[in-house]
């Protein structure tokens, strides 16, 4: 995305520089941090009545004072039963919201695989959504696609969750999408394949090497984990309890590894050219996206054993080895555990242990202890490591094992992209935008002149010699309703209010014009105004004219 002109127009009562932004004074930030924490005995039942004085919580090995604690304790399903550790009677808590995002991958399941997913994902969402709360449909297709905007309505979920299970189970009912994401798909791939000097000239199963499947498979992943991110974004702004159900598969440790093995595959540590797919520091950016927004993640895979597609001509006639179908397993399973068991959520594979496991994960939405400290702010993005436990080591803690600390740049990206979902809160700064027509500029990209404006009253300024003083930020980003999110991008600058206009500064409005380049599927295009003084932020979102 490109910014062009973007502090073109200004009223000139009051002065812009890219000076140095003004500060109301020394002050030392302070965070709260908030963990939910799952706790069992050996046998897997659930454990209550446990005070904030039987918890430990550490931070990069340094132990925090527990300042905020909470018990939260719903009805459990039949299978689980509660353990009470305290003898006087336990205190209700009102529940939290939740706020739930479904993301189905694009499979081609049997029916004895695909019926008892969907049905335990639809009688999970009975029992945990309550109204109120806000869940998202998305599937994957070589790119997201909303499938149910955020709602608490069941039966809309039930009516798309039936029509995406026909499509796991037998050829999609929208051939046309289908096709026309395939066809984006590879031609990204074939420009990509050219900007890395690498030649693929005809991407399907007939003709693709294990090496280039490989490719394939890990151009796929970083599309996927890109979405993934996006979404957890959108819901990075809403309260309460928060989690992503990840029914996937191909979200792997070695992208396409069961290519560059071969059928003959054997098990064993990586390989030189299998380092070059490792996916490593994708999958993490996916923790770490989700535990900056304390957010859970739920992996699902039901393809199991033996459900392995074929896709490399070096394959296509060969029988797998007895091994193969356990080095294809192992590699799903152990990027999509680190994820969950990172953020304090579960992993279940194949049909029969995701029945099993999804009642528990319902559980966790209503049966869980919110523990909290306080913790100094750097102003920087940076992970912190966190362990919870519980003084009575015959327990099983489990909860997210990261903090990870945003700047005020990120924060803001989080709400642009939070408002492009309408999920995101509007803020105090009341901001206007307006569109202009826009222009091609290329294959599927044009340009849209944009026009925003604020009240400089809502800014704080601060006193200095030469007249007050104040700096601001806008922040700009498009996206649509597929779930598509183009870069954030944004820029600074300081205002000074010269002695002589002080008695008419509260009237003047900030306007800026700018240009923004879009893809051509963009929809939606999200501005968010930040006061770098006061810290303090407005949102707004406009819908683009139909082209």
């Amino acid at each position: 995305m490109r910014i062009t002109s973007l502090w073109a127009v200004a009223l000139a009562s009051l002065q812009l520089a890219a000076q140095q932004i003004p500060h109301l004074g020394e002050s030392i930030e302070v965070s709260i941090v908030n963990v939910d924490v799952f706790v069992t005995d050996r046998d897997g039942r659930r454990v209550h009545g446990l005070k904030k004085e039987d918890f430990e919580i550490f931070e990069d090995g340094k132990r925090q004072p527990i300042t905020n604690f909470a018990e939260y304790s719903g009805a459990l399903s039949g299978a689980q039963v509660e353990i009470t550790a305290a003898k006087e009677p336990r205190k209700a808590t009102p529940r939290q919201k939740r706020t739930i995002v479904v993301f189905i991958d694009r499979f081609t399941l049997p029916q004895f695989s695909s019926e008892p997913m969907f049905s335990a994902i639809r009688s999970f969402l009975r029992q945990v959504v309550r109204p109120g709360d806000a869940v998202t449909i998305v599937s994957w297709r070589r790119q997201v696609v909303t499938r149910l905007a955020f709602t608490d309505n069941l039966e809309a979920m039930e009516r798309v969750l039936g029509a995406i299970q026909k499509e796991s189970s037998f050829v999609s009912a929208d051939v046309q999408t289908d096709i026309l994401a395939e066809k984006e798909f590879e031609q990204e791939m074939a420009d990509f394949a050219a900007a890395h000097h690498f030649s693929v000239a005809y991407l399907d199963d007939v003709t693709l090497t294990g090496r280039e499947a490989a490719q394939r498979a890990k151009f796929d992943m970083r599309r996927k984990i890109s979405a993934i991110n996006s979404l957890i974004g959108a819901v990075s702004a809403a309260e309460g309890t928060k989690a992503v159900i990840l029914a996937t598969h191909r979200f792997s440790r070695i992208a396409g590894k069961e290519y560059l093995r071969g059928l003959d595959a054997q098990l064993g540590p990586k390989t030189a050219t299998e380092l070059e797919y490792d996916m490593s520091n994708e999958i993490e950016s996916v923790t770490k996206t989700a535990n900056a927004n304390n957010v859970r993640i739920y992996s699902l895979y039901p393809e199991g054993l033996g459900n392995v597609a074929i896709g490399s001509a070096e394959l296509k006639y060969q029988a797998p080895s007895p091994v193969f179908d356990q080095l294809v397993l192992d590699n799903e399973l152990d990027a999509m555990k680190e994820v969950s068991s990172k953020t304090g959520g579960s992993l279940a594979w194949g049909s029969k242990d995701i029945v099993q496991i999804l009642p528990a994960i319902r559980d966790d939405f209503d049966s869980y202890y919110s523990l909290a400290y306080r913790a100094t702010a750097s102003g920087t993005d940076r992970s912190h490591n966190i362990a919870v436990k519980v003084k009575n080591r015959e327990y099983t803690v489990r909860s997210r094992t990261q903090y990870v600390e945003k700047s005020d740049v990120t924060r803001m990206k989080e709400r642009v992209v939070a408002n492009l979902f309408g999920t995101g809160a509007g803020g105090t700064i009341p901001v206007n935008i307006s569109l202009g027509a826009s222009q091609p500029v290329g294959k599927g990209r044009r340009t849209v002149p944009v026009v925003v404006s604020f009240p400089s009253a809502s800014l704080t300024t601060v006193p200095e010699k030469d007249g007050p003083a104040g700096a601001f930020s806008v922040f700009v980003g498009w996206g649509n309703a597929l779930g598509l999110v183009g870069d954030i991008t944004h820029q600074t600058r300081s205002f000074r209010i010269p002695p002589d206009q002080l008695e008419n500064a509260s009237r003047v409005t900030f306007t800026y014009e700018f240009e923004i380049l879009i893809d051509e599927k963009a929809s939606l295009i999200s501005v968010g105004v930040f006061d770098e003084v006061a810290k303090e932020y407005g949102l707004t979102r406009v819908e683009l004219a139909r082209q």
